[in-house]
């Protein structure tokens, strides 16, 4: 069987390049609509508006950031009262990221250009190009999870 691959696409995709574009488009969107925040601080926002309170080191592993990165991440967004963060009360090494009033006000306005930004990333796809997209994407996903296969042979 040989395979008809578009070696760039490829690694594009790869290489963060598609989401990197849409993350751009996503900014500039926001920005002209004068909402004050950035694609990770939505991608951090919309975990919150689904949970009442996250833990700081589970947040980490749903928004893929490491936890220096997600620490300033949530140090900027409580400067701008969008969350704030509470010490566990039985691990005070731990912490929870809550929602502010502020963050919640932010969700709908938000939520519509990150869905305009969507649509203008799928203009031209059709509803079965969407699916099977996704579902494409879902199974790279899965099969590259960590510890998903303990050993992979390419010789068959």
């Amino acid at each position: 069987m040989e395979l008809n691959i578009d070696i760039h696409l490829l690694f594009a995709l790869m290489n963060g390049k598609v989401s990197l574009a849409i993350n751009k488009r996503l900014q500039e969107n926001f920005t002209s609509a004068g909402v004050q925040i950035t694609p990770e601080m939505w991608n951090v926002l919309i975990c919150l508006y689904e949970e009442e309170y996250v833990a700081q080191s589970e947040l980490c592993d749903t928004v893929f950031l490491d936890k220096v990165s997600l620490t300033r991440l949530l140090e900027a967004m409580e400067q701008q009262r969008y969350v704030y963060r509470m010490h566990n009360p039985r691990d005070r090494r731990a912490k929870f990221v809550y929602l502010t009033d502020k963050g919640r006000l932010i969700k709908e306005q938000a939520q519509l250009i990150a869905i305009r930004t969507l649509k203008e990333a799928l203009a031209g796809l059709g509803m079965e190009d969407i699916s099977i997209c996704q579902e494409v994407l879902r199974r790279i996903f899965e099969n590259t999870k960590p510890n998903k296969h303990k050993s992979v042979s390419v010789l068959g």
